[in-house]
Order: structure tokens, then C-alpha cells, then sequence
């Protein structure tokens, strides 16, 4: 930092040490600084003396890129003042997703129409949850030659196996693993319509991937980006978290007849708005609007717990 020696210096966030090193160079060299967040009120359970000292810690960052609406609430909520928060942090190339891949190894051998979930296999992701719904679609009649591929990997994955194949229709639940990304947008684009089940996701940025291919979403509320991404009927549809019955519910409209290309227009064009031109607008007015305001300076009592948090043993 002294090298570079930078006048604004935008920070991923206040919890890993570097990230505090960084706001603590920022303070000692009056540089003004961007929180770069998008935690929410909801992503955790909030204790007041946790909450006490972050408002006392977002006051000496200068501005705000976020995610959305629920993260600029949290910030809000903190002390931040509303002004000082622009959005566009949790993007992604949705020009990637949206190409036409020629790449043969994106094959990826299933039938011509499947829900999609691509994910960690965690237990928070729900995936758990998609597995049930998917056997009660199939049980009401409708869809019977839509399948449900799984992309992705993690602990949960035997367990998730085995889930599927008690299932009366576990021959049609398909596991792929890990995909690669040059693959990814050939996955998403044949897909009938992407689902996220997540009990708590600060964002979602696969929902994004998602609707850049043009596709019907289904996300549950648990998500971040469900509130700013998702309008209900236009590009897909919201579901109680942890509902099955909901989601359930979610996915047999988006498989009505015609849906599939008018919601998948509807994600395109909501999505456009929120690609990487969004970041780096967001950050050019983040770090201008930071660059006009003056650097707060701490008491002896807060510089001290600040410098010491700070320098706890960086990996």
C-alpha cells in the first residue's frame, strides 16, 4: 500500500484481517476508502453487541458497492448514510452465459429438457428440497419428460444420491458433478428452467448466470438477489424458503406452454442492467463519491481496538 500508495482504496468487506489492515493503512494515510458487502440482515442471527461494533466500524469507510436492496438496507440499518451506497457488486460476464458455445465437451448427455440446479452440495443450498419438489411435479402428471440435472459438488452429495434414488423418479434426477466454466453456459442454455432453493444465500450469483442465458428462474427467498432479480411472472418466480409445496408450485408455471421463452426473455432483459458495466459504474461512483468526503479519525479507545484487531496473525 505505501508503494502504490492509492487514493481511494475500495475493501472487500470488515472481517478478515487483511480487509482491516487495509481500512487501518487507509486511516493513518487519510485515504478514503469503499466497503465492498453484500451481507444482509438476514444472513445470520444478529447479536447486539456484534451489531454495536460494526456501526461503529462502518463509519470510517467513506462509501458503499453493494449487492442490492436487502445489503444497502443492512448498511443502512448500521449507521451507513443511503447517499453514500451504490450497487453492482455481485455481477457476472453475462455476455459468457449468453454465447452460443461450439465447445464439444460441453455434451452433456441428458435429454432435451431438464430443470437445472447447479450448486455447491451443501446443506444451507437446499438442494435436499429441490429432490422433493421434483418428485411432486413428476407425481402431478405434468412434465414427465423433464428431467433434474445437478451441477456441482460437495459433502452433501452421497447423501443427495441416495435421496434421489429412493425416489420413484431417481432415474431422471441427473448428477454431473463439477462442470467446467467454458461449459457452463451450454448447460444453462438447454435448460428448461434454474432453480435455487438456498435457506440463506447472500446473493446468488448463479441466478445471475441463469437469466444472462435467458432462462426462467425459480429462487427462493432466502436468496439476495431474489428481490431485485426475480419479478413474479415476468422472468420466473419467488417461493417460501424451505417449502416444498412452494416450490413445487413454482415449477410447474414455469413449465406451462410458452413460458419458457417469454419468462426467459423477461431474465434477459433484467438481466442486462446488472452485468459487469454495472460493476464498474457502481465502483466509479463509489470511489468518486468516496474521494469527496473528508477522513474520519478514531479516539484513542477505537484506534487502539482497531489497529489491534487488525494486526491478529494475517495468513
Amino acid at each position: 500500500m505505501d508503494h502504490i500508495s492509492p487514493q481511494v482504496v475500495a475493501i472487500p468487506g470488515w472481517y478478515e484481517p487483511l480487509a482491516l489492515c487495509a481500512l487501518v493503512w487507509c486511516i493513518e494515510n487519510s485515504r478514503q476508502t469503499v466497503l465492498m458487502s453484500d451481507s444482509r440482515m438476514e444472513d445470520e442471527r444478529r447479536s447486539i453487541p456484534k451489531e454495536f461494533v460494526k456501526s461503529r466500524l462502518v463509519k470510517y469507510f467513506n462509501s458503499a458497492l453493494v449487492a442490492g436492496t436487502q445489503h444497502s438496507s443492512y448498511l443502512v440499518a448500521l449507521g451507513f448514510c443511503e447517499k453514500a451506497i451504490f450497487k453492482g457488486y455481485d455481477v457476472v460476464d453475462n455476455e459468457h452465459f449468453s454465447k452460443k458455445s461450439n465447445d464439444l465437451s460441453c455434451n452433456i448427455d441428458v435429454v432435451d429438457k431438464y430443470f437445472l440446479v447447479c450448486s455447491r452440495l451443501i446443506q444451507r443450498k437446499r438442494v435436499d428440497l429441490v429432490i422433493e419438489a421434483y418428485s411432486c411435479f413428476k407425481n402431478s402428471n405434468l412434465g414427465q419428460e423433464i428431467k433434474l440435472v445437478i451441477v456441482g459438488n460437495g459433502p452433501e452429495r452421497c447423501k443427495l444420491e441416495r435421496l434421489a434414488s429412493e425416489s420413484a423418479w431417481g432415474s431422471d434426477i441427473i448428477f454431473l458433478g463439477n462442470r467446467d466454466y467454458n461449459s457452463l453456459s451450454h448447460i444453462y442454455q438447454n435448460a428448461e428452467a434454474f432453480i435455487l432453493a438456498s435457506d440463506s444465500d447472500q446473493w446468488g450469483l448463479v441466478v445471475n448466470e441463469a437469466m444472462a442465458a435467458s432462462l426462467p428462474v425459480v429462487v427462493s427467498t432466502g436468496a439476495g438477489c431474489a428481490l431485485d432479480l426475480v419479478r413474479e411472472g415476468f422472468n420466473g418466480y419467488t417461493f417460501q424458503r424451505g417449502c416444498v409445496s412452494s416450490l413445487c408450485e413454482g415449477m410447474k408455471k414455469v413449465t406451462e406452454r410458452g413460458e419458457r421463452v417469454r419468462l426467459g426473455e423477461g431474465s434477459r432483459t433484467i438481466i442486462s442492467t446488472w452485468g459487469l458495466d454495472a460493476f464498474v459504474k457502481g465502483m466509479i461512483d463509489a470511489a468518486e463519491y468516496a474521494a469527496g468526503q473528508s477522513v474520519l479519525k478514531p479516539n484513542l479507545i477505537e484506534g487502539f481496538i482497531l489497529r489491534k484487531i487488525a494486526r491478529r496473525k494475517v495468513p
